[in-house]
């Protein structure tokens, strides 16, 4: 209750600054609460073709780039076969020979909740370096790729509704391909990571839109100085701080904020690729 009050008074906070603008009919777009609606004749959903699919933990296999490959996703208890939604692609950090695939089905779980409250899918997807349970960012590029298609085949996705999470070594590659993506994903969170370690200073300036980004970093986190000054090359690139940028910094270390997934998708979900 006290979480939807905190909603009224927001959108009660935005109509009264005069800062409304009009955003595209998307039907997906009906499950965020702080959505303003412009009615209009328009209908800029991009839907995928799936219509089938099961709800729940789902563990999914596919052959890709030469051997099968296993992902694991989240489908709220909600679905709606002819109603597309929202995908959520999250990617685990390192943590040793042989965790990859622990660490993407905890992954998963750790966006669930929020999923089926807020009625979007997640995707959790496993780094393909077995000796350190990382991620080897060509192939796993490439395995995402696939990925996509496959979950085009068996669930309706909104496709202007893409995002991106990324904790520790996942955080690092996310910047780097959703920067390289920035047309096809509408916002994604970064979790104790940089541009520094992959995607590179100019990463921002090179993106072809500034993509909404919320990140999470912990005040005692090695990566935190780097961090809070690699937010100028954000500001510096376009994005702007509270409106499609935020930066915040919890009491802890090189770890997750278990408050991410709310706080992110309460910044994010009105965002499309549209916008």
């Amino acid at each position: 209750m006290l979480k939807d009050w905190k909603k009224k008074f927001s959108l009660l906070a935005i109509l009264l600054s005069g800062e409304v603008c009009a955003l595209p009919d998307i039907p997906s777009f009906m499950d965020c609460a702080d959505i303003i609606f412009n009615a209009g004749f328009q209908d800029d959903s991009q839907s995928s073709n799936g219509t089938g699919g099961l709800t729940g933990r789902q563990t999914m296999t596919l052959f890709s780039q030469g051997a099968n490959r296993e992902y694991y996703i989240y489908v709220p208890s909600t679905y709606d076969s002819q109603k597309p939604l929202p995908l959520m692609i999250a990617w685990h950090g390192q943590a040793g020979a042989g965790t990859s695939q622990l660490n993407a089905e905890l992954t998963r779980n750790f966006w669930q909740t929020t999923s089926e409250e807020n009625n979007f899918i997640v995707l959790a997807q496993a780094g393909s370096d077995d000796s350190t349970g990382s991620w080897l960012p060509a192939l796993d590029y490439a395995i995402l790729n696939d990925v996509f298609l496959h979950m085009w085949s068996l669930y309706k996705v909104e496709r202007t509704r893409i995002y991106g999470h990324g904790f520790s070594a996942g955080a690092h590659l996310m910047h780097d391909y959703v920067l390289s993506n920035s047309d096809e994903f509408a916002g994604y969170v970064i979790s104790a990571g940089t541009l520094v370690a992959f995607a590179g200073t100019n990463a921002p300036m090179n993106a072809l839109r500034p993509v909404a980004l919320y990140i999470s970093i912990g005040l005692t986190d090695p990566w935190h100085d780097t961090v809070i000054q690699e937010q100028n090359f954000f500001l510096n690139a376009g994005w702007v701080e509270n409106q499609n940028y935020w930066l915040e910094v919890f009491n802890g270390g090189h770890q997750l904020d278990i408050n991410v997934p709310d706080n992110s998708w309460g910044k994010l979900c009105m965002f499309s690729k549209l916008q």
